[in-house]
């Protein structure tokens, strides 16, 4: 019998030599494919690129011990996309470099992850032999061939789920004691990696897990029910940090996931038994035609030979060909037992059937079903021995690798291929880098959002995103233009535009708006194009920006540096009218680092009274901003802010004089700002005279939009009100203005600051407690929207149903759900004919695990009529 050693040293001569070899042809050859293509990627992969930058830029910061750190780690990803595959990513940017091609390379690591899970499933069930074929399978197959080339989830997540079924496999037929227990944490880990690549990995392991916990159970093996346990708290320890913070938006967007492919797709397939079958009818396409079909001919063969009784699966031949144990091994499929083909079989079946029940049809959502597959498929593959039987396979092979290689790779335009293609372009580059680059070049000090209207898969929003990402993160590409009613605001809003001739890509829902925007932007007078490109199919690529910037930034050569920040001037008009915006312009003055910093709190003080307005902001509304990879700026710099400010329609008539003070946004250190006298008349009705004056700045320029600020205070008086459904759809288009949404944590600075300067009894207090748990609220804050919604139903607003029930809603955000319970029940107990209250109630009763409670409730919702309060 061979020594442990020497056994590992036979089978790294005999199946481990085939896996390198195979691993490196598979790299060679996707490396061959990247060195050919020259396409930006498309949407879904664009999207994917700037999650991973983001997570790079975050992981630049040396504060890796902070809380607040991890905190805004996890929020690069808010969504059911989880961060695992772009925290894999984020070494190959720091090291190698920050492109399309370079980041994909993190697929190498998930192909041999892939494998050598394969590998060692197949072994397990069957034999090396059996194993080795399932990798070669999973190394050729055109789909995997193709994402492999692609920077996308789903084949990091046919890898990690196929390393999760040999972990629990391992786990659930370990023999020693410390072997259970040591699969025990892999599976957990793995289990909760399966969940951190990808939400939508549950469909793939929830049956598989069940058949664990039930048979366990039915076996009374209360050992293994204690690694069971184990295993879910090491899943959950391993996604804690990612889903607690982003629990909410994860289950939304999983929800929305499936009914986008309702809306958008409109499958026909999706609730039919075309949809339960459409995946059995593309799996050739998948796997290759030439193996799928060489595969169930053996199957077929072998399994009329067993029906008769010919040659019977239990006592296979054996290959004379070497009489060392290990290779015998390798070449002898093994009969599994009863017990293994069940389990394979759950893992066959429960993978296909839960994959199969999205809307949305497409055949590398199912990805993660051909592992195993190619393990069933394999067994039968090697049945066969003899010399004719080897030549077969080795022929099906070879074809099926020449057919996946002439379709990846151009070879001759006049083979007559048939069936999908993933050819590499090779064509003229598209210009979305000279676009980021144009825009650096003209505002080197800003951040700029790029409001991009072509939908084509070579020049869209996610990608011009990304080149702004790995460019510098200066500038940021945003989809904008989704309804015709909403292209009048888009217009307005944005400095810089791109647009294409002829077809824009627009489709589906959003052409209509795209179409009036396009119309709006080219008929606007306050924009001009800056830079055309001709596009490889003929079009122009046009680059639009406004006339008049409403920030600019001056660099002050030969002016020494000065710590103080300065109001150099203010120009505003001597007369206006309360309810309206009013043009003003502030010119700033200082160093870099004291301008990036600041936050001014503006006060507009009625002369000899106490009613006011604010104005507050930082300098260049938070849009100052250096190219990440330049070198720091020094000196000192001017800055002008064109903009609009919104006095409230109730304030009273009379004279108003500007007051400021400086807020560090680091410190949070405040310090006044000395400024010379600037007044404005107020009245509550427009005279002639301040008609004509407005109308001739009017003339002479636009108004200017009202700043982010100051809409978003405009928006968080309506919560009192309950407005909830319109306020969050203008938030979601004002949000494409500010990529980061800075403004929302500039109000926070700004609120937090000045609540602690007033009384309770200003007027304006209640206001900007809404405001500022708006704020908190947006950034997903839950302790400080707790304890300002707090103080909002105990002391500023005790009577309003909607702010007890904002705090309930918070607290079930926070996990809290008794304090959410009692917060709810107040909240019905002052109005119980709010529709939002039954649904947070029934969340409420089930988080506090009283189903009886919960489903009570949740059919009285259902019967509101004949149900009392419960």
């Amino acid at each position: 019998m061979l020594k442990p050693a020497n056994r590992w040293f036979a089978w790294f001569l005999s199946s481990g030599c085939i896996l390198c070899l195979l691993y490196l042809l598979v790299v060679s050859g996707d490396l061959a494919w990247f060195s050919l293509h020259n396409a930006p990627p498309a949407w879904d992969q664009g999207d994917h690129l700037t999650k991973a930058m983001n997570f790079w830029r975050v992981w630049q910061s040396t504060d890796r011990f902070s809380p607040t750190w991890w905190t805004e780690l996890w929020q690069q990803a808010p969504t059911q996309r989880a961060p695992l595959v772009y925290l894999f990513t984020v070494p190959i940017l720091q090291w190698i470099g920050q492109s399309f091609p370079i980041a994909t390379c993190v697929n190498f690591l998930f192909t041999g992850i892939l494998l050598v899970s394969v590998y060692f499933l197949g072994k397990h069930f069957f034999s090396s032999k059996v194993g080795v074929w399932a990798a070669i399978f999973c190394a050729i197959a055109p789909i995997m061939v193709f994402l492999r080339t692609d920077y996308l989830l789903d084949y990091p997540l046919a890898a990690v789920v196929t390393f999760t079924y040999l972990s629990f496999t391992k786990w659930r037929d370990a023999d020693r004691h410390w072997q259970r227990w040591l699969w025990t944490a892999i599976a957990g880990v793995a289990l909760g990696c399966c969940l951190l690549t990808r939400t939508s990995s549950i469909l793939f392991v929830v049956i598989p897990l069940l058949w664990l916990v039930g048979g366990t159970i039915w076996r009374r093996q209360w050992g293994r029910c204690l690694q069971l346990l184990l295993l879910f708290a090491i899943a959950w320890w391993t996604i804690s940090g990612w889903f607690t913070t982003n629990w909410l938006t994860i289950v939304s967007t999983t929800v929305e996931s499936n009914a986008h492919g309702k809306i958008y797709r409109n499958d026909p397939q999706a609730n039919s038994l075309s949809g339960w079958i459409y995946y059995a009818q593309v799996l050739p396409e998948m796997f290759s035609p030439v193996l799928f079909f060489a595969c169930l001919g053996c199957w077929g063969i072998f399994l009329g030979r067993w029906v008769w009784q010919k040659f019977p699966l239990s006592k296979p031949a054996i290959e004379d060909e070497s009489k060392d144990a290990t290779a015998l091994e390798a070449i002898q499929p093994a009969s599994p037992k009863r017990r293994t083909w069940r389990w394979l079989a759950v893992l066959v079946l429960g993978t296909y059937l839960l994959g199969s029940l999205g809307a949305n049809k497409q055949p590398r959502l199912l990805l993660p079903y051909l592992p195993i597959l190619a393990i069933v498929l394999a067994y039968g593959f090697t049945l066969g021995v003899g010399i004719w039987w080897r030549g077969f396979r080795w022929l099906s092979v070879a074809l099926a690798t020449l057919s996946v290689f002439i379709h990846q790779f151009p070879i001759s335009a006049g083979l007559g291929i048939v069936g999908q293609t993933h050819f590499p372009y090779t064509g003229a580059a598209y210009p979305n880098a000279e676009v980021i680059r144009t825009i650096q070049q003209q505002q080197p000090y800003l951040r700029s959002t790029l409001g991009v209207l072509t939908n084509t898969a070579e020049l869209n929003p996610m990608n011009f995103d990304f080149f702004g990402a790995s460019m510098g993160f200066q500038v940021y590409g945003r989809q904008i233009g989704f309804h015709p009613e909403q292209a009048e605001q888009d217009a307005r809003s944005l400095n810089w535009y791109v647009t294409k001739t002829e077809d824009q890509g627009a489709y589906g829902s959003i052409e209509a708006g795209q179409v009036a925007l396009k119309e709006k932007l080219e008929r606007s007078s306050d924009l001009q194009i800056v830079q055309q490109w001709k596009l490889p199919d003929g079009s122009q690529l046009r680059l639009h920006r406004r006339s008049q910037l409403p920030i600019t930034v001056t660099p002050l050569q030969g002016n020494p540096e000065s710590a103080q920040l300065q109001l150099i001037s203010v120009n505003v008009p001597q007369q206006a009218q309360s309810g309206q915006p009013i043009p003003i312009t502030y010119t700033w003055q200082g160093n870099w680092k004291t301008l990036k910093n600041s936050i001014v709190l503006l006060t507009w003080q009625q002369q000899n009274g106490t009613a006011y307005w604010i104005h507050d902001h930082a300098i260049a509304f938070g849009n100052l901003q250096q190219n990440l990879k330049a070198e720091p700026l020094t000196g000192e710099f001017r800055v002008v802010e064109s903009t609009a400010m919104l006095p409230p329609k109730s304030l009273p008539d009379g004279m108003y004089l500007l007051k400021a003070t400086v807020l560090d946004r680091q410190t949070g250190a405040a310090s006044p700002l000395t400024i010379s006298s600037v007044p404005i008349q107020l009245s509550g009705q427009t005279q002639r005279s301040v008609q004509t004056q407005i109308s001739a700045m009017a003339k002479a320029s636009p108004m200017p939009e009202l700043d982010l600020l100051t809409q978003l205070r405009q928006l968080s008086m309506q919560l009192p009100l309950g407005k909830i459904d319109p306020v969050f759809k203008q938030l979601a288009i004002i949000n494409q203005y500010d990529p980061d949404q800075n403004y929302v944590l500039q109000a926070e600075q700004s609120l937090a600051y000045r609540l602690q300067q007033i009384s309770a009894s200003d007027s304006n207090s209640l206001t900007s407690l809404y405001n500022l748990a708006f704020s908190y609220i947006l950034q997903r804050k839950a302790p400080q929207a707790i304890a300002t919604f707090t103080r909002i139903t105990q002391v500023a607003d005790p009577t309003n149903a909607w702010g007890w029930a904002y705090l309930g809603f918070v607290h079930l955000y926070n996990f809290q759900p008794q304090a959410a319970e009692a917060a709810l029940e107040k909240a019905i107990a002052l109005n119980p004919n709010i529709p939002e209250l039954k649904t947070l109630r029934i969340v409420s009763a089930a988080m506090n695990f009283n189903i009886p409670l919960a489903w009570e409730r949740y059919q009285a919702e259902r019967k509101p009529s004949t149900a009392g309060r419960k």
